[in-house]
């Protein structure tokens, strides 16, 4: 069975900014950080199982792309939940923060 993904308003928020920031390079750059991070939900939704950044907080790149998706599951409920989408220049300051 698929986990479901919910995504936190924080990452809501970082996921806006990203857009914002690759429509200002091209259309093209935002919708492929779009379809990128798509991918990454995909995965996830199949094996959320990645490895342990920090406490119980798992992270997942994105393809290509200097981000990662930081996440935790409830195995129970068979959610995951994006608690972040932060780019690794911005990585260590925004597991801090959760």
């Amino acid at each position: 069975m698929a986990f479901k993904i919910l995504v936190s308003p924080i990452a809501n928020n970082n996921i806006d900014e990203a857009i914002k920031y690759y429509k200002m390079q091209s259309q093209s750059a935002a919708k492929s950080f779009r379809k990128k991070l798509f991918d990454a939900y995909k995965s996830l939704q199949l094996n959320p199982f990645f490895t342990v950044k920090y406490k119980d907080v798992r992270a997942i790149p994105l393809k290509k792309l200097p981000y990662l998706v930081l996440f935790d599951i409830d195995e129970q409920q068979q959610i995951v939940n994006i608690l972040s989408v932060s780019a690794l220049i911005r990585f260590r300051k925004n597991i801090l923060k959760i």
